[in-house]
């Protein structure tokens, strides 16, 4: 891999006519000796899709500088967590993950099932500390609230699970000072 290309991910979300997408593109930016941006080229579909369509999703790079549980210290993974269907009605309760091959695309979708609470859409995500975080919105509205969850990692890494890139033990966790929505 270029130590000097890094990559912006766009994934899941709506389309202009409104229909609800399960597709994510990729876009190779070139840092200069400087480390600013100094080319980026044309947006790339990622060639494998997530199952399940969704928007006001989450998303959360995960590498060896927030997690441990690596099965090896060069991997990268991106999460998309859940959301909410087209008429912003319901929680798609669905979160993938998938391995950042080099070059940017991504190797097969997993999906995760279940593993998030269905309600976590509009929020904040991130990840730190070998865990997932979800903050504010809340059924896509404003709240307080968070969750996290650990990530599950090879055996003998002490993860709750194993293997890399699963969820494990979602519950409340570090709440907001302000209810807050679509962060």
């Amino acid at each position: 891999a270029d130590a000097n290309v890094w990559y912006l991910y766009a994934g899941l979300g709506k389309n202009g006519a409104g229909a609800v997408l399960n597709t994510v593109a990729y876009l190779p930016v070139t840092l200069a000796s400087d480390g600013l941006p100094s080319e980026a080229t044309a947006w790339k579909a990622t060639s494998a899709k997530p199952a399940s369509a969704r928007w006001l999703a989450s998303a959360m790079l995960v590498d060896k500088s927030v997690t441990s549980r690596l099965s090896a210290a060069a991997d990268t993974w991106l999460y998309l967590g859940t959301g909410t269907n087209a008429a912003a009605t319901g929680g798609v309760n669905a979160m993938d993950a998938a391995l950042v091959k080099a070059g940017g695309d991504v190797a097969s979708w997993t999906s995760l099932g279940n593993t998030v609470p269905k309600d976590r859409w509009g929020c904040a995500a991130f990840a730190a500390a070998n865990q997932l975080f979800a903050l504010g919105g809340a059924g896509g509205a404003a709240s307080t609230g968070g969750v996290s969850g650990q990530l599950c990692g090879p055996a003998g890494s002490g993860a709750p699970c194993t293997p890399a890139p699963g969820v494990k033990n979602f519950n409340a966790g570090i709440g907001l000072q302000t209810a807050r929505v679509l962060m």
